[in-house]
Parts: structure tokens; C-alpha cells; sequence
């Protein structure tokens, strides 16, 4: 399986599940400058809202699975 990388060049693991929280401790190293670009992507609904968002931001990375688990989203990299 081929490596995932953030905007900054952090290996994602495949399978690595993320929450808002740490979404939003890690901003900058998943999504790149400024912080508000996480914003719409903590938005989206569906693993395609997701996907689409990424690739507008041009980011390399994706996400197979969004979960709500106790009322909290999680997303599963691809």
C-alpha cells in the first residue's frame, strides 16, 4: 500500500482514525495555512464531501470512512 502524507509531509498511517480534536491540534501540519482551512472540512457529511474538499485544497490525502461515534465524527484515512 502506498504511503499517505499530510500537506507537511506527515506519514499518515492507512487506517489511522482522526477527530475534530485533533484535527484541530494538528491543523497545520495536516492541512497546511491558515488554521480556518480546517473549518470546512470539520463540515462535511460524507466520505465524497470529504474527498472533494481535499482535492480542492489540493491536498494528497484522503479518507475511506466517516463515522459518527458518541455524537463525534471520525474520519479513516485512506
Amino acid at each position: 500500500m502506498a504511503d499517505v502524507w499530510s500537506a507537511n509531509y506527515s506519514l499518515f498511517t492507512s487506517g489511522q482514525i482522526i477527530t475534530p480534536v485533533q484535527i484541530q491540534e494538528h491543523w497545520d501540519l495536516w492541512f497546511g495555512h491558515p488554521s480556518t482551512i480546517v473549518d470546512p472540512f470539520l463540515n462535511t457529511n460524507t466520505v465524497e464531501e470529504s474527498n472533494n474538499y481535499l482535492e480542492e485544497i489540493q491536498l494528497p490525502w484522503r479518507v475511506s470512512t466517516l463515522n459518527i461515534v458518541d455524537g463525534i465524527k471520525q474520519w479513516t484515512i485512506a
